[in-house]
């Protein structure tokens, strides 16, 4: 069996769940500590909508990743 190298367009790809994974990682902390942030950021971290944000980005990233 022959063994190839991995494609041009892997380090994009890389990338791309890097920045996902980034995001994720991000929206995660803000979101843990939103009752520290106090005010409105508070009240933007609570919404479900991040928390299912924050989800789809880790998702996003890790099966990119793959």
């Amino acid at each position: 069996m022959l063994m190839q190298g991995p494609t041009a367009t892997t380090p994009a790809w890389i990338a791309v769940a890097l920045g996902f994974w980034g995001l994720f990682l991000i929206i995660y902390i803000l979101s843990t500590i939103r009752e520290r942030l106090g005010g409105k950021a508070s009240e933007i971290l609570g919404k479900p909508a991040v928390a299912r944000a924050a989800a789809w980005f880790g998702l996003l990233g890790y099966l990119i990743g793959q």
